[in-house]
């Protein structure tokens, strides 16, 4: 399992990805990569977090692609 989280900045709409400082960055390269189910499950409330606080829109986790 490895998974990011990604949505779309509320003020412009650009895709960005969570880093493991909190922060929505424009490059996939440098988010976090959740590798087990408590990390998931971090990166679903960070997520939440941010789509409440009207950060971001169109919150998911998707799968990287990557194998472990």
């Amino acid at each position: 399992m490895m998974k990011v989280l990604t949505a779309n900045r509320l003020g412009d709409g650009i895709a960005v990805w969570l880093d493991a400082n909190g922060r929505w960055l424009e490059q996939i390269d440098d988010a976090l990569i959740a590798r087990h189910e408590d990390a998931v499950a971090a990166l679903e409330i960070a997520g939440k977090s941010a789509f409440n606080k009207n950060v971001v829109v169109d919150v998911a986790l998707i799968d990287t692609g990557a194998q472990a």
